[in-house]
């Protein structure tokens, strides 16, 4: 191996065995041999017999702090990462709920089951059931719409109530229909039908049953 060196290397080797001899020497310094220690006890008129013992507790509680700080660690990681979740799932349902908010519908109609593309006005209580249409705009696509019908009669109490969720969606532009069946225990008067999605009405319309 080549052991030549210049001035200037030198100077470093130099420099650099200095700086390493005054570490080992700090560290010596800071360090006390078991002898030492032994002394510093009798100088104290402390028990030496217990050091053993001492230095066990020592090393446990330095393990126990150590452990503590890992937990405490592990702990705030752990918020750290539910708080990410947290934020992640309601910025989804904030965006989920900003694009439902967008949905609206053109006027309904009130027709027989067999849609005939007209409006009625007045229903014959005749046990047949009517259907209420309603086409909905702006609708996110991949979405299983859940929707409320409401039919109320001329007191305003509600008469029936329609559960139901579309199929997925595939198109901004939805067509969907609720029904309700009316006989003789339908009151005469002026109905209204509401259709709502998560509690927002969507679209009513009013009808005369006689």
């Amino acid at each position: 191996m080549e052991t030549s060196l210049t001035e200037t290397q030198l100077g470093q080797v130099v420099e650099e065995l200095s700086r390493l001899a005054q570490q080992r020497e700090d560290e010596q310094r800071r360090t006390l041999d078991r002898e030492q220690v032994v002394q510093v006890l009798k100088d104290l008129d402390l028990p030496v017999e217990l050091l053993d013992e001492a230095m066990e507790q020592l090393r446990r509680r330095e393990a126990l702090a150590q452990q503590s700080r890992r937990k405490k660690w592990l702990l705030a990681g752990a918020c750290a990462l539910l708080l990410a979740v947290i934020a992640t799932i309601f910025i989804i349902m904030y965006h989920r709920s900003a694009v439902f908010a967008q949905i609206s519908a053109e006027p309904g109609r009130i027709t027989r089951v067999a849609d005939d593309g007209g409006n009625l006005e007045k229903v014959i209580r005749n046990g047949e059931e009517v259907a209420y249409h309603v086409v909905l705009r702006d609708v996110p696509t991949n979405e299983n719409l859940s929707l409320t019908c409401k039919w109320l009669d001329p007191s305003g109490r509600v008469f029936r109530e329609n559960h139901y969720d579309t199929r997925l969606t595939d198109k901004s532009v939805w067509p969907t229909t609720c029904r309700c069946q009316l006989g003789s225990a339908a009151p005469p008067g002026t109905w209204r039908v509401e259709m709502s999605l998560g509690g927002r009405v969507l679209s009513t319309a009013t009808f005369q049953v006689e």
